[in-house]
């Protein structure tokens, strides 16, 4: 940019040091309590605290160093949100309207493979409405019902979640596998390459941080948070892109197939992380299966309603240990409920069960 020319250069001091200053109090005043009720905002499920974790991520990248900086999950991620301006001149992430659902996956499972499951899973997102953040959290331990898949690994699963703008469905699906005590120790690399230039100083960040090692789902002692990620059509029953991240502790390990994240690299590099992608989205194909029919959620819970109950879910206050690149809030000093569309079929005999799990 030619010196002089943007609106900062040409301000007088005077003019600039108050602007600076309006700018502080607004964040101060109007935005940080924005965020502050994003992070105390939700049912406490770990599904919904994983949306808000990327969400201040997010916010705290736009407002320190703007949009350029965006990670390649926001291309996923941004479903979920929408803008807000503060007086027209700051732009703060908010979530869309949300509805938290529990169930038991056992049953879901038995519907969805029944006569009475539907024919196109898919198609069932179709009756949430839409521009609603719609999450279901099963019932009962992590370990009752996990899944085999690529080397017979078993996933379990913690939480799924989707939100509808027209026919496009953007969907997350929350778990991990057990991992060996080698995987835990073993530090993230980045691949060598050029960083991209405005990005770098996430990078001196990261390696500020010290050693990078993969983190445990919550409630588990040697689980690895692991998300999986799709943009489908509806109509079509197709995907447009998929991800899987694998969470570290202060940064994740993406494999994508999506070419918006690509757009600044050689094609040759483009085409073969892709191809490594769609190598491990083989592998793993049962999981976006299984992300295809949980779609029917909404299908399921007509099919139950008369067994569906609202029940009060009690907020736990968030941890006082602030998100990567957020601000640390006081502990709210009073508890907070909400209320929870819950479906929960009892078994208490019923062992762990690990299912090879084959769509309709």
């Amino acid at each position: 940019m030619e010196r002089g020319l943007h609106r900062s250069q040409v301000l007088s001091r005077h003019r600039r040091r108050a602007l600076d200053k309006r700018t502080k109090q607004l964040l101060k005043k109007r935005v940080y309590p924005r965020l502050r009720d994003l992070i105390e905002s939700g049912a406490g499920f770990p599904i919904d605290q994983t949306i808000r974790a990327f969400a201040l991520e997010f916010n705290d990248r736009a407002l320190s160093h703007g949009s350029e900086v965006m990670p390649a999950s926001f291309n996923m991620m941004e479903a979920f949100l929408f803008p807000e301006r503060v007086e027209d001149r700051i732009a703060v992430l908010r979530l869309h309207p949300e509805r938290d659902h529990m169930f038991s996956l056992s049953d879901f499972l038995d519907f969805l493979t029944s006569k009475d499951g539907p024919i196109d899973p898919v198609k069932e997102a179709l009756r949430a409405p839409e521009g609603i953040i719609h999450s279901y959290t099963p019932s009962g331990a992590l370990e009752d019902l996990t899944f085999l898949y690529g080397d017979s690994r078993a996933f379990m699963v913690a939480g799924f979640s989707f939100v509808r703008h027209g026919s496009e469905i953007t969907w997350v699906l929350l778990g991990g596998f057990r991992a060996s005590d080698t995987e835990l120790t073993s530090t993230y690399e980045l691949e060598p390459g050029i960083p991209d230039p405005r990005k770098k100083y996430l990078l001196e960040k990261w390696r500020n941080e010290g050693p990078d090692l993969p983190l445990i789902l919550e409630g588990t002692k040697d689980v690895w948070k692991t998300m999986i990620f799709g943009r489908l059509t509806a109509d079509t029953g197709k995907h447009q892109v998929r991800y899987r991240a694998r969470e570290y502790q202060n940064s994740f390990a993406i494999h994508t197939d999506d070419p918006a994240v690509f757009e600044c690299v050689s094609e040759s590099d483009a085409n073969r992380t892709i191809n490594a992608a769609l190598d491990i989205f083989d592998e793993e194909g049962v999981l976006f299966n299984l992300a295809e029919g949980l779609c029917a959620l909404p299908a399921y819970f007509d099919f139950k309603i008369t067994l569906v109950r609202e029940v009060n879910k009690e907020v736990l206050p968030p941890s006082t240990k602030p998100t990567k690149g957020t601000r640390r809030h006081a502990k709210p000093q009073f508890k907070r409920f909400c209320k929870v569309a819950a479906l929960e079929i009892l078994n208490p005999a019923a062992p762990p069960v690990i299912r090879r799990y084959k769509p309709p």
